[in-house]
């Protein structure tokens, strides 16, 4: 029975209106991409995940920001804190260009609870920094009943390494987006803002 109300769930996940906040290339390419079935994408989106779509304004490009909401009996009480408590999660964040994903992280963290309000509980995790990055930024998620931030790191074909850091407001799905590059030895930012399609 289960499988079939998934399998229904997927069937009736129809693309958002590409109009208004939403009308950008990105979020064109991304209704291809779901009216297309696409394996990779649908499994981002399909229930039970939690998923924010992002598109970047004037730009063929959007970020897709996954999770998995903890049900009240996944939480633990903590060993050493009887008034908290703590449930495994994962959270998945991929950026595509042009229709073609470009840049994909897994995380695997917990999230927590203080007291019996599970509801208002935290998304925490950090990758390990590669040998011989420690000085880079983290690689991190965290998730709150108010914000997803989420930050990542890679190197460019250029061997240098950019930065990315993606806040996301869950009561508006407003989002910024801070892009940090190097630029004849400085550090350079653009500043994007704008909005997401949110699946749940």
């Amino acid at each position: 029975m289960k499988a079939l109300i998934v399998l229904f769930l997927l069937q009736s996940l129809k693309p958002p209106a590409c109009i208004g906040n939403l009308a950008t290339p990105g979020c064109k390419s991304f209704s291809e991409m779901v009216s297309r079935k696409d394996e990779d994408l649908m499994a981002k989106i399909k229930p039970p995940v939690a998923a924010y779509i992002c598109f970047t304004p004037k730009s063929d490009e959007f970020t897709a920001v996954s999770f998995s909401p903890p049900e009240d009996s996944d939480f633990q009480q903590d060993e050493k804190n009887k008034y908290v408590s703590k449930a495994p999660g994962f959270a998945e964040i991929a950026t595509y260009l042009d229709g073609v994903e470009n840049y994909s992280t897994t995380f695997f963290g917990q999230w927590t609870a203080y007291g019996k309000d599970f509801k208002q509980s935290t998304f925490n995790a950090e990758l390990e920094k590669p040998e011989g990055k420690a000085s880079a930024p983290a690689t991190a998620i965290q998730i709150t009943t108010s914000e997803v931030d989420v930050s990542f790191s890679y190197t460019n074909n250029s061997k240098e390494l950019v930065t990315t850091n993606i806040k996301i407001r869950r009561s508006t799905a407003r989002f910024q987006k801070i892009f940090q590059f190097p630029v004849s030895g400085q550090s350079m930012q653009t500043i994007d803002t704008g909005y997401c399609a949110e699946f749940k």
